[in-house]
């Protein structure tokens, strides 16, 4: 009887030794990974048939998948990760899910919605006009940083936002100027070479190699004030399935966010400057406004409706954005000439 006793407690001690031990030596890891995202690639609205989302995965341990949509997008292994996504949008609402997954099996996940919406269009020669000037590089072949920048102006090109200056113009210019390419991150030197091209804004920036991680950083300058108006970043590794044509298309799109080709009404006019309804979650200060008025334009014949017969008015600068309204001051149009019924676009 005793030894049964003594059998007993003997496997009553294993069990509880058994599951400390299990627990001591088993996965503790129970907190999920922590997404981040870039916090301009997070709009409610967008005006693109495209969008960037980049961002970054934080875990205790070793992440084991990072999915967009269930299409991976990861490139690398680590406990900290950056991301960047090329994602097509379709009219309407769009819901983008991330999810990423650590070694423990420990799942986190984050939903964007975005809704996409079609601006009125305007003739492109009334748009931003912008000059891409070479890039600085560190630890990149010169040809690889000429191919980027051809495939940058490419890509805004093709975004059909921006007037985008032809490059052989700035290449004469800076030849017949002589103006050093190893100066033209300098703001008043790339505003110099802006006014010279008849640019209002000029893109500049930097390529650089790290720890085999390519980081592209873009500024865009305002020729009239070298004041920098907005600034971006894209990066991948030399294994990222983004290729350069990518990342250029990918800086293209940032750009575009930064500046959403966006319309709407004068609602009142205020001594020199107009309130649009156009409110911050589209548009920031600083930001110019074309001033148009559209006239339908009448088939003769079946009596339809083909489309506007537009005339540009002026132009505004934004000055202070509210929530659903933005207060513009007038540049080279009368206020006496602007109807409450005239819209505005962004340019």
């Amino acid at each position: 009887m005793k030894n049964k006793i003594n059998i007993i407690s003997f496997m009553f001690f294993l069990l509880l030794t058994g599951s400390a031990i299990a627990g001591f030596f088993g996965p503790k890891d129970k907190q999920a990974p922590i997404i981040k995202l870039n916090a301009q690639v997070t709009p409610d609205i967008v005006f693109m048939d495209k969008i960037v989302i980049d961002g970054q995965v934080e875990d205790e341990n070793m992440i084991e998948s990072l999915k967009i949509n269930h299409i991976p997008v990861m490139y690398e292994i680590g406990n900290n990760i950056f991301f960047s996504y090329i994602a097509k949008l379709n009219v309407g609402e769009n819901v983008l899910t991330i999810q990423a997954v650590d070694e423990a099996g420990n799942s986190a996940e984050k939903t964007i919605h975005i809704t996409r919406k079609l601006p009125s269009q305007i003739q492109l020669s009334e748009r931003l006009s912008i000059a891409v000037l070479p890039f600085k590089h560190e630890k990149i072949m010169p040809d690889a940083v000429s191919g980027f920048q051809d495939s940058l102006i490419n890509a805004l090109t093709k975004r059909n936002r921006f007037q985008i200056i032809e490059r052989n113009q700035i290449d004469t210019i800076l030849q017949e100027q002589q103006l050093s390419r190893t100066r033209l991150f300098d703001s008043q030197t790339a505003s110099k070479l802006g006014r010279l091209v008849s640019a209002r804004s000029v893109i500049t920036g930097s390529i650089i190699n790290s720890d085999n991680r390519i980081i592209i950083t873009a500024q865009m300058i305002d020729v009239e004030t070298s004041e920098v108006i907005s600034q971006q970043e894209i990066w991948g590794g030399l294994n990222d399935p983004l290729s350069a044509g990518e990342m250029a298309e990918g800086l293209a799109l940032k750009f575009h966010q930064g500046f959403p080709l966006v319309d709407g009404h004068i609602i009142e006019k205020q001594g020199g400057s107009i309130v649009v309804d156009i409110g911050q979650h589209v548009i920031k200060p600083d930001r110019r406004l074309i001033i148009f008025r559209g006239e339908p334009v009448i088939h003769p014949v079946t009596g339809e409706n083909v489309g506007l017969d537009i005339q540009v008015l002026g132009h505004a600068l934004v000055i202070q954005v509210q929530q659903k309204t933005a207060i513009a001051r007038l540049i080279d149009c009368d206020e006496a000439t602007l109807n409450l019924t005239d819209r505005v676009i962004t340019e």
